[in-house]
């Protein structure tokens, strides 16, 4: 027991002394009309990681090709941390863990995102790739921001329906996150078209993907 509690100890401490990765702005893509990890997942969903502003008007063309003509088609935002567009270049906020909106309603964050990216416009911002894949692909971009924009705006400019649920990167959804996403679900309309989207388009955008077909085939093993 005595051991055992030494371990803790010696593991607590390493968690309050352990260095805090240092607050920055990230750098989630391109300024391009490719989409990462595009994928047309049934015929009524699609996914991929963050697409910059360019690339929502392509997305819109692709999947209103895939749809049916008047079926709607949703933008679902599942990133609980502060993002947008500046320049037109994917970015966002980034504290430890990604936590940085860890607790706060879609509507605060909101809020949150329009300050911070107020904040940076008329001045010269470096953004900085993080996580082995986005390091893998991009390279530090520093540049002075003329255009700032958040993606509600973005998205219902080119045509889609946009909806956001408070997902936290790296973590299982909160129950309020997962009840309020089968009330979404039990709104739709019987024709429609969901494409989902996180960061990278892996854990939250898949994990969300397999809430929507539970939903829609319960009797499926």
């Amino acid at each position: 027991m005595a051991r055992l509690a030494t371990v803790l100890t010696l593991i607590l401490m390493f968690v309050i002394l352990a260095p805090s990765a240092e607050a920055t702005w990230r750098l989630d893509g391109w300024d391009v009309t490719r989409v990462r990890n595009f994928r047309v997942t049934s015929s009524t969903t699609s996914a991929s990681a963050q697409p910059s502003s360019k690339s929502l008007s392509l997305l819109y063309e692709v999947l209103r090709d895939e749809a049916l003509s008047k079926t709607p088609i949703y933008l679902v935002d599942l990133r609980q941390e502060s993002h947008g567009f500046a320049n037109g270049v994917p970015i966002s906020w980034h504290e430890e863990h990604n936590h940085a909106n860890f607790g706060k309603s879609v509507s605060e964050i909101e809020q949150d995102e329009k300050d911070r990216l107020s904040s940076i416009l008329g001045k010269q911002v470096e953004f900085v790739p993080l996580g082995k894949q986005d390091e893998a692909e991009f390279s530090k971009l520093t540049m002075p921001i003329e255009k700032v924009q958040n993606e509600r705006h973005a998205a219902e400019s080119t045509g889609f329906k946009y909806i956001r649920f408070s997902a936290a990167d790296m973590v299982f959804p909160d129950p309020a996150v997962v009840d309020d996403f089968i009330k979404f679900y039990l709104s739709l309309p019987q024709k429609h078209w969901l494409h989902f989207h996180c960061q990278a388009g892996h854990g939250r955008t898949t994990t969300f993907l397999v809430f929507y077909d539970i939903l829609t085939y319960p009797d499926l093993a």
